[in-house]
């Protein structure tokens, strides 16, 4: 009885030891063929020379310059403000004449000149209705543009810009109302010059008072505040001045030429009003 049992173990043993050799050598089999046809195919594909080019697939350019995607516009810069050169072409006993070559949105060119008193000759202390020497004598302003030969520029004129400004003693209030006045009367006198037979605009600027940190923390005599209260026109050439000029054009050109300009002897921005034309 022993002896049949350790038989039949014995054949269950090597029954199961050949089932697994047989699945062995039927997976090696298996796998040297594919490794064969893998070989076979590569020897018959063609050298990669020959090789049919991959499709490429074509890429979006880069963006130009001012571009932040494909999808997104050109940025456009805005175009700068038209600039303004200035040459000082005369200066005279008194008085500075600064020639402003600038020009319009649209390209036209447009020649300003400022007519600007020096210290020696400022509007009278507390007044509206008088221009001084430096002794404090009244001068006879339209005398003055006479006798130096500016009465002729003002006739040639086609817009007159006249300003006003005082000094920084006393209340704010009744100083801009002061420096309004001011411009107010420049206007008036101006008015008197003949334009020969041409049409003329007559625009003031008040400035208000001078409120410069120099002057409002100290205690100053009126000779040192008087170059606060500088005597100054702007005017337009006819030869030189757009037909469609506009106003607010005209405004923003003195504007911009006064700031930019060097030796003035005014800063607009010193004064307590906003740059603006009334009148015309």
């Amino acid at each position: 009885m022993w002896g049949n049992l350790l038989l039949s173990i014995l054949n269950g043993f090597v029954s199961g030891v050949v089932s697994v050799v047989v699945a062995l050598f039927v997976s090696l089999l298996t796998q040297h063929q594919l490794v064969r046809k893998a070989e076979d195919a590569l020897a018959r594909r063609p050298p990669s020379n020959e090789r049919e080019a991959t499709p490429s697939v074509a890429l979006p350019p880069d963006p130009e310059p001012g571009l932040v995607s494909d999808r997104t516009p050109p940025i456009v810069p805005e175009p700068p403000a038209p600039a303004s050169q200035w040459a000082s072409v005369e200066e005279g006993e008194g008085h500075k004449v600064i020639e402003f070559a600038t020009h319009t949105e649209d390209g036209s060119p447009l020649i300003l000149e400022a007519l600007i008193l020096t210290q020696e000759h400022r509007w009278r202390y507390g007044h509206a209705d008088s221009v001084v020497d430096p002794v404090d004598n009244v001068v006879n302003f339209l005398e003055y543009l006479e006798t130096r030969g500016l009465r002729a520029r003002i006739e040639k004129s086609r817009d007159i810009v006249t300003f006003g400004m005082a000094s920084c003693e006393g209340s704010l209030d009744s100083q801009e109302d002061l420096a309004g006045a001011r411009a107010e009367m420049l206007a008036k006198w101006l008015r008197t010059v003949p334009s020969n037979g041409a049409s003329r605009n007559y625009y003031q600027v008040n400035l208000g008072q001078y409120r410069a940190e120099d002057c409002r923390n100290r205690r100053l005599s009126r000779k040192q505040t008087s170059p606060q209260r500088r005597v100054v026109i702007v005017y337009t050439s006819r030869s030189s001045r757009p037909q469609n000029l506009q106003r607010a054009e005209l405004e923003e050109r003195i504007e911009h030429s006064l700031r930019v300009g060097k030796n003035l002897l005014f800063d607009p921005e010193e004064y307590s009003r906003k740059f603006q034309l009334s009148g015309g």
